[in-house]
């Protein structure tokens, strides 16, 4: 959001039902940041075709125009490249 960069990543969280949007890759944890769901549409309008993912899936593409792919979250993988500084 900060730098413009593109939401490539989308979490729907499965135990609070919270939502992550990621850029592609890594990250600190100065760059997390708390918006308003109508920042990230106005950032990107296409996360509109993700508004229905299930708590507990995620949906990636490859960049700003690929179609979103949904996919399981699978407990075990890390769902960020985020690291502690």
């Amino acid at each position: 959001m900060r730098q413009g960069k593109a939401i490539t990543h989308i979490f729907h969280d499965e135990d609070d039902h919270g939502w992550q949007f990621h850029y592609p890759g890594a990250k600190t944890t100065s760059d997390l940041m708390i918006v308003a769901l109508k920042e990230i549409y106005f950032h990107d309008p296409t996360v509109i075709e993700v508004a229905d993912l299930l708590p507990g899936w995620k949906a990636v593409r490859s960049n700003v125009g690929a179609p979103w792919k949904r996919e399981k979250n699978e407990p075990d993988s890390p769902q960020s490249t985020l690291s502690q500084s």
